[in-house]
């Protein structure tokens, strides 16, 4: 059975009469004698991207770019919503949002281009799957993801060290690895050091619940570049722990 929408549309009391009566963010539009009811275009608030009065736009995504296309005033302006472009000086958490620009050629670029249309630009985003730093989401694929992060949670142990909670098993061996570098406790420079000429580089790998990576070298005075100094089976260094 079918109910006809009423359009002789009743005031609330004490409203305006150019108000709609008994809905909320919606609105008749009668043809003929058809009436539907349609929902009213709405925008989130609290993004002072204009100034002036807002005068309401249209979500559209352009590119693979998720614009806001809004008019404050007479003047449109355009909008990037969840999140903004990858800073190398920022330091990022599990679930922070970033974008990366390329051109036609597949340059990054720093910013959105100027005109939302220009189809010479596509546009990547990328949810950061552990803490990091000055890691670009281009080439950093354990710290970047192209999904959301799951809600497990990893840390990993190794060499002394431990590391902070991160979303993949992946994150928590490429955090540990980025550590144990910094601290020194490996070599990642040929030749290495005296007698022994061994070097740790990526790639990195994970099986279980153990990280691993590839030594290079041996004993001796071999130059760097001969097929003598390796590569060696990769070695475990990291212990994963799941904690969620």
């Amino acid at each position: 059975m079918r109910i006809p929408l009423p359009t002789d549309i009743k005031t609330r009391t004490g409203a305006p009469s150019d108000k709609d009566a008994r809905q909320k963010n919606s609105y008749v539009e009668t043809k003929g004698e058809e009436a539907i009811v349609r929902k009213r275009p709405s925008a989130q608030g609290g993004i002072p991207i204009g100034t002036g009065v807002a005068q309401g736009g249209i979500g559209l995504n352009i590119n693979g770019i998720p614009y806001f296309i809004g008019f404050w005033a007479d003047t449109m302006q355009a909008y990037t919503g969840g999140g903004g472009n990858w800073d190398a000086g920022t330091s990022y958490s599990i679930g922070g949002e970033v974008w990366i620009v390329e051109d036609e050629n597949g340059d990054q670029i720093t910013t959105p281009p100027d005109d939302p249309f220009d189809k010479r630009y596509t546009a990547k985003k990328y949810y950061a799957q552990g803490p990091n730093t000055n890691k670009n989401p281009s080439s950093n694929p354990n710290y970047w993801g192209l999904t959301p992060p799951p809600a497990t949670r990893f840390y990993a142990t190794g060499y002394g060290l431990e590391t902070p909670s991160c979303a993949t098993k992946e994150a928590a061996t490429q955090l540990l690895y980025d550590l144990i570098v910094a601290a020194g406790l490996v070599e990642t420079v040929c030749p290495g050091a005296s007698p022994y000429y061994t070097w740790y580089l990526p790639p990195l790998s994970v099986a279980g619940n153990y990280g691993y990576f590839t030594g290079w070298g041996t004993a001796g005075v071999r130059p760097c570049g001969d097929p003598g100094n390796g590569p060696r089976e990769p070695s475990a260094f990291a212990t994963i722990y799941q904690t969620a």
